[in-house]
């Protein structure tokens, strides 16, 4: 059984360590985007401008993170669910593979590893998100793919 508290522990310090990273990225294109390097030599000159841009979205970015370690944090889990949902960890059959899910207030952010099993951590907006949230041990749902359609059983609910 995966402990769902050590998986919080893990999402988090990723979050986090994506912040601290995305900082210093931040404050160099700041100072890259102010610097007298960028000085327009003609009128079509934009490096200025797109260096700027590329700031403000980093800073966006940053603050998209901050408040996804602030839902993580705040995220209240239950020892067993009865439906999937978020903060539920589950399991998905499809084609006799079973794997294990965790649905995040946050963005996906892939897989992590706990005990030897990987977890796939998916956003509420994912395509199996979507598909399976409210639904219970034994439930069946299909995802949509341009490669056709797949079918996933959902095995145990924690």
């Amino acid at each position: 059984m995966i402990d769902k508290n050590i998986l919080i522990e893990k999402i988090l310090l990723l979050l986090e360590t994506n912040f601290s990273e995305l900082s210093k990225a931040v404050i160099k294109a700041l100072e890259y985007a102010h610097s007298d390097e960028l000085e327009q030599e003609s009128k079509y000159d934009t490096r200025k401008t797109e260096a700027n841009y590329l700031a403000l979205a980093q800073k966006v970015r940053l603050e998209q993170l901050k408040q996804e370690i602030l839902s993580i944090k705040n995220l209240k889990l239950t020892k067993q669910y009865k439906h999937i949902q978020i903060g539920a960890l589950f399991s998905l059959k499809l084609r006799h593979i079973v794997k294990y899910y965790f649905i995040s207030p946050t963005k996906g952010i892939g897989k992590i590893l706990i005990d030897k099993t990987e977890v796939n951590i998916l956003s509420i907006n994912s395509p199996i998100s979507i598909e399976a949230i409210d639904l219970a041990q034994g439930d069946e749902f299909e995802v949509e793919l341009p490669s056709g359609s797949l079918l996933y059983e959902v095995i145990n609910i924690y």
